[in-house]
C-alpha cells in the first residue's frame, strides 16, 4: 500500500489529468479513480491517527506503571533508610561483621545551615532562567523584550 505522501502526489497527478484543458470537461473514468484514491487516503489518514492514539495511550500507561514502580522504589528507599537509623541506634558506632553484611563507621563533615541564616551574596547560587510567563503578558501588551517573540503555532488534537 502506498503511504500518504504518494496517495497525495497521485491524487494532483489524477486531478490535472482528470480536466481537458481546452473543454474544462471533467474525465468520468479518473474522477472515478481520484474518489478512489480520496478514499484510500481517508483511509491511511485514519490508521495513521488511530496508530498514534494507540501509541499516545500506551505512553499513559507506560507513565502510570513508571510512576507505579517509582513509588515502589520510593518505599524502599524510606523502609531501608529507617532499618539503617534503627540499626545506627542499636549499634550506637560499633562495628558489626557477618559473612553477608559488614557495618562500618566513618567520619564526615557537612555544612547545616538554619532557618533565616543571613547568608552573604558570595556564597548564594542562584539559577538564572527566563520567566516565559512574564515576557508573554509584556509581548502581548506591546512591549519589547530582546531576544523575545511570540510564535503563532497549531496544535492538533486527536481523540
Amino acid at each position: 500500500m502506498a503511504n500518504l505522501f504518494d496517495i497525495n502526489r497521485e491524487i494532483m497527478d489524477t486531478w490535472e489529468r482528470c480536466i481537458d484543458p481546452e473543454t474544462g470537461e471533467i474525465d468520468e473514468i479518473l474522477y472515478a479513480d481520484l474518489e478512489a484514491l480520496q478514499l484510500a487516503r481517508d483511509a491511511k489518514i485514519e490508521n495513521i491517527a488511530c496508530w498514534a492514539k494507540n501509541l499516545t495511550s500506551d505512553a499513559a500507561q507506560l507513565k502510570a506503571e513508571a510512576a507505579a514502580m517509582t513509588e515502589r522504589a520510593r518505599a524502599a528507599e524510606k523502609k531501608a533508610d529507617s532499618l539503617k537509623r534503627y540499626l545506627a541506634v542499636v549499634l550506637n558506632g560499633s562495628k558489626f561483621e557477618s559473612p553477608r553484611c559488614v557495618i562500618g563507621w566513618r567520619r564526615s563533615t557537612a555544612v547545616e545551615v538554619l532557618p533565616g541564616a543571613k547568608i552573604p551574596k558570595k556564597y548564594l547560587r542562584i539559577k538564572e532562567e527566563p520567566d516565559k510567563a512574564a515576557i508573554k503578558a509584556a509581548l502581548v501588551e506591546g512591549k519589547k523584550v530582546n531576544g523575545c517573540f511570540l510564535e503563532e503555532r497549531n496544535n492538533m488534537t486527536l481523540k
